[in-house]
């Protein structure tokens, strides 16, 4: 009999204990009593409930209240369907974790029972799902990199503009981005190219060279040899 009591009484202890568990600053505690299809969130400081015994269908994810880095690389395409590889860098920040769990269901599978970890692949996918997916659509939309001329971009006006709408598309899904790069890296012959356009455009606006005279200079100079100075020598 007296097992008995030891038993039981331990169990409510544990059961004491973990309904005095608190939500912490660092993370946006979510519960739910219906195997995941509403969320409530919990104040933080205030006690996290450990559910209804007997309910399997209690979860409790812990989303992360503070900055995560991100990148990405993709193919980009500019006006004039040219192609050029792209890298973006960022932190971002989950501001609604409401918002947010409805798109990464994904992330409360094995939280049952009061389960909250998650496995770290898991946040990869949902940054790539929610975040990387829509930077590449909206970076070659006929908004932003579809409307741009190679030889006149602007990189730091364009990742201005492209943050913006980008805020914009994620706050509906619980996200925003804090710092953001955004940077394209053409192969040779596009950057030879380029460099022709530009050289050119300059060359016509000089009033004593005539447009031939420049492409004269142009096609000599794209016909001289490069020497390249490096830690062995002359190559």
């Amino acid at each position: 009999m007296n097992k008995i009591l030891l038993v039981a009484a331990t169990a409510v202890i544990a059961l004491a204990s973990a309904a005095c568990s608190r939500a912490p600053a660092n993370q946006q505690v979510l519960v739910s009593d219906n195997c995941g299809q509403d969320w409530r969130l919990i104040v933080v400081g205030d006690v996290v409930p450990a559910g209804t015994p007997g309910n399997t269908c209690y979860q409790k994810i812990e989303v992360p209240n503070y900055p995560m880095a991100g990148e990405s690389t993709f193919r980009a395409t500019f006006s004039d369907r040219v192609r050029v590889g792209a890298n973006s860098s960022y932190d971002y920040s989950i501001t609604d974790a409401i918002k947010f769990i409805p798109y990464a269901r994904f992330i409360a599978s094995g939280s049952a029972s009061g389960n909250s970890t998650v496995d770290a692949s898991k946040w990869d996918t949902a940054e790539s799902i929610l975040i990387d997916r829509q930077l590449r659509e909206v970076a070659n939309s006929a908004e932003f990199l579809l409307a741009e001329d190679i030889v006149e971009f602007n990189q730091g006006e364009f990742e201005d503009r492209l943050l913006i709408k980008l805020n914009e598309v994620l706050a509906e899904r619980g996200i925003q981005l804090n710092t953001f790069t955004f940077v394209v890296t053409p192969d040779d012959q596009t950057r030879n190219m380029i460099d022709v356009a530009a050289a050119m455009r300059v060359c016509t606006t000089i009033e004593t060279m005539s447009k031939e005279t420049c492409e004269a200079i142009l096609t000599a100079r794209a016909g001289a040899a490069r020497v390249t100075v490096g830690a062995t020598g002359v190559e």
